[in-house]
């Protein structure tokens, strides 16, 4: 390893025990990849469980969340006292339960409520940005074109990597604390440029026209190119965010893809040539009609017509998703449950809007928390519906609910009438 003198002082202990270890870590992890240097990095997102329930960390019990960052996230036994986070523009996901979940699951232990005041005071502490969403980039936190930064959430790594052209890879827990404890991160992976070219090309031949129609595409192209990055050639004079975000996400939950590339479009890929650096794609494929028709069948497989949850906003909604809702709704009130995640700020500006009320009057529920996440839910669900390609993949594999996906629209119908109606 070539380290600087300012990480050899750090490793020496000059900043004290906990940078001291995470960088300890952060030289382990850059050996283990073949890197011999380390970047500096100061956008970082974490995201920190509940240091309760001990079922979410293997039966530890942990007193304070420094207790529990010590043994999760610098993995050491030793109880080590944190400094102000290293990273300066540190911002949170939303990893953590939140008091209103806890109340609208109906769980009365005093104890899971007195630890989310103890988190978000322990993100005060700390100096941390507590904006609580995985996609902070709708709130303004948004790396430029070639900052190096450090996320663990797969579908902010996908977004910055490919719509904003930042260079982050899809950190495990250990590197993502430690990166904001200390402000490093090897020098590998997707922060090389060379390994930032794509690798094979789909021609699109059906252009989405709902936001789920770009979902049901990325699970598409994620699951058949597999592991790779892909370069998309598509018709269309513009892509917002919205789409991006649910693009992208639905991308590298079907296949192990942490970047693509749409010419024309994207950063770094103004046209063929600069997208795939002179090589030539390892495969090509082609998705229309019938490759879309092949996810929806995939994803949405409930035989029930009744419908008991319906669950949208992963990633979490932009404002822009909470106004379609409430005008979908149209004064209507809600037979099943309606959740909608989102973050603090956004469910603030929707509440501006007046849309968060008209939800709100129809039955439906704003929230930053994340129930797969928190493995925390309401009872009596047997059938959830969801506008989400990413949540159709991943409830499946934590409750044994059957899924339905399909349009914003659709799901509003099911948690309106109780019915999930085909289209």
């Amino acid at each position: 390893m070539k380290l600087t003198e300012e990480e050899k002082a750090i490793l020496e202990g000059r900043e004290g025990r906990a940078r001291q270890l995470a960088l300890k870590n952060m030289v382990d992890y850059a050996k283990a990849m073949g890197a011999e240097t380390l970047l500096d990095v100061d956008d970082v997102s974490i995201g920190l469980y509940s240091r309760l329930p001990s079922s979410i960390h293997a039966g530890q019990h942990f007193e304070t969340y420094e207790d529990m960052c010590s043994y999760d996230y610098l993995a050491t036994d030793e109880k080590v006292k944190f400094r102000q986070l290293k990273a300066c523009r540190t911002v949170t996901n939303n990893a953590g339960v939140t008091k209103d979940w806890l109340e609208y699951c109906g769980i009365k232990e005093q104890e899971l409520y007195d630890c989310t005041d103890e988190l978000n005071q322990f993100y005060r502490d700390h100096h941390a940005n507590n904006t609580g969403t995985c996609a902070p980039y709708l709130l303004g936190y948004v790396p430029q074109k070639g900052a190096h930064v450090v996320s663990a959430e797969s579908s902010q790594v996908i977004f910055e990597n490919s719509v904003l052209g930042a260079r982050t890879n899809c950190e495990g827990d250990v590197a993502m604390m430690g990166a904001a404890i200390v402000g490093k991160i090897p020098n590998c992976g997707l922060h090389l440029s060379e390994k930032r070219l794509g690798t094979h090309l789909v021609k699109v031949k059906k252009i989405p026209s709902t936001l789920f129609q770009w979902d049901l595409m990325g699970y598409w192209i994620g699951k058949h190119v597999k592991i790779g990055i892909p370069v998309i050639e598509m018709d269309i004079e513009s892509i917002t965010f919205d789409e991006y975000k649910g693009f992208g996400a639905a991308m590298t939950t079907a296949g192990q893809v942490d970047l693509f590339h749409v010419i024309g479009h994207t950063p770094e890929a103004p046209d063929y040539n600069t997208a795939f650096g002179g090589n030539e794609p390892k495969d090509i494929f082609y998705y229309g009609a019938e490759e879309e028709k092949e996810i929806i069948d995939e994803l949405n497989w409930a035989k029930e017509e009744q419908v008991d949850f319906v669950l949208l906003g992963c990633p979490h909604y932009s404002a822009f998703q909470i106004a379609d809702v409430a005008r979908y709704l149209n004064g209507r009130k809600c037979r099943g449950k309606l959740v909608i995640m989102t973050a603090p700020a956004t469910a603030a500006q929707a509440r501006i809007n007046g849309d968060a009320q008209a939800i709100e009057e129809a039955g439906g529920f704003l929230t930053s928390c994340c129930p797969p996440m928190v493995a925390t839910w309401p009872e009596n669900i047997k059938v959830l519906a969801t506008d989400s390609a990413k949540m159709a993949h991943y409830v499946p594999g934590t409750k044994d609910y059957k899924i339905h996906a399909g349009s914003t629209k659709q799901c509003v119908e099911a948690a309106v009438t109780g019915i999930w109606k085909e289209v």
